[in-house]
């Protein structure tokens, strides 16, 4: 009686250790001490962090095929299925307001992944995840937020997707893992991008007479616009080098695009820039026009075999 009487009390403990990790958050409890929403990925509206991770340089292993689970648990991730991949890592896990499916909060972040031209490597539900014998759900976070101490915040309706954007500096790869536990939806993201280094100082340059005031906010004179309704100009004239940031309008609202490096080029004032997708090539150029208004041409050549026609555009831009 006494050894089942131990056995029951022990039994008792983890039953509420677990049901206390797992109950939701809290309305309006903060944010994880130190802990931000990655540029890439918004969090879904209400959400609160719960776990904030992030390493200047690190390895990540991403599941990029259906996995063959061996029972081992927090066991090595070496088969063919496992993407191992080094740079700057960033890991957030989010409890979601109570009402809100797995299902709902994933389309809601591969909506936000599509806008911004990456591409989908990988994503499954449930047990589609894996290709063993042993394909239960919660198995999926166990394997993938090896930090979390309860694995069953994922049981139930588990929703994995593994996206890529190439960049100039090697692609950005985005994990997001998402499921439920009675009423609680929990959703986990990990972004590995390019080691963020710091950065070169530019070689010394001569000054560039009168170069005009591009920097800044912009908004597009035609709030109707299809082309680009925002950008954003940071730079120096020290060097010529700017960067433009803009955002596509899409469905009545904004696409965050990547940002790009232009040049400025002193002999008829304006900047020249590049950028290549995975179905186009655009080249840029902005100018001042004499009422401060900048003025982005952009031309647009496809390169998917669609047979569409290049596109020439003139967006006109007020200062903010």
């Amino acid at each position: 009686m006494m050894i089942s009487g131990v056995r029951f009390w022990i039994a008792a403990f983890f039953i509420c250790v677990s049901a206390a990790l797992a109950a939701p958050r809290p309305a309006g409890a903060a944010d994880a001490d130190g802990s931000r929403d990655h540029p890439v990925l918004a969090r879904f509206p209400g959400s609160e962090i719960a776990y904030f991770r992030e390493a200047r340089f690190d390895e990540a292993f991403l599941l990029r095929a259906p996995h063959d689970y061996d029972g081992q648990g927090q066991g090595p991730r070496t088969g063919p299925e496992w993407l191992r991949q080094e740079g700057t890592v960033t890991e957030i896990r989010y409890a979601i307001p109570g009402g809100h499916s797995s299902l709902e909060v994933m389309r809601a972040f591969r909506e936000t992944l599509a806008a911004q031209r990456f591409a989908i490597v990988f994503a499954c539900t449930d047990e589609e995840c894996f290709s063993g014998r042993l394909r239960n759900p919660f198995r999926l976070g166990e394997r993938l937020d090896t930090t979390n101490r309860v694995p069953s915040l994922y049981e139930g309706h588990a929703r994995y997707m593994l996206a890529r954007l190439e960049g100039p500096g090697g692609p950005t790869h985005v994990l997001v893992l998402v499921g439920e536990f009675k009423d609680q939806t929990t959703a986990f993201i990990q972004v590995v991008e390019p080691e963020r280094r710091a950065p070169a100082p530019p070689p010394p340059a001569p000054k560039t007479a009168e170069c005009p005031r591009f920097i800044g906010e912009w908004r597009n004179v035609d709030a109707k616009t299809r082309s680009i309704p925002k950008a954003v100009i940071t730079g120096s004239c020290e060097n010529g080098k700017f960067v433009l940031k803009a955002w596509g309008a899409c469905a009545g609202k904004l696409c965050d695009w990547p940002p790009f490096e232009m040049n400025y080029r002193p002999a008829n004032r304006q900047l020249i820039g590049a950028d290549r997708t995975n179905y186009s090539d655009e080249a840029f150029r902005v100018t001042l026009d004499e009422n401060d208004r900048l003025r982005i041409f952009s031309v647009v050549s496809y390169t998917d075999n669609s047979g569409r026609k290049r596109q020439e555009i003139t967006d006109v831009m007020e200062r903010v």
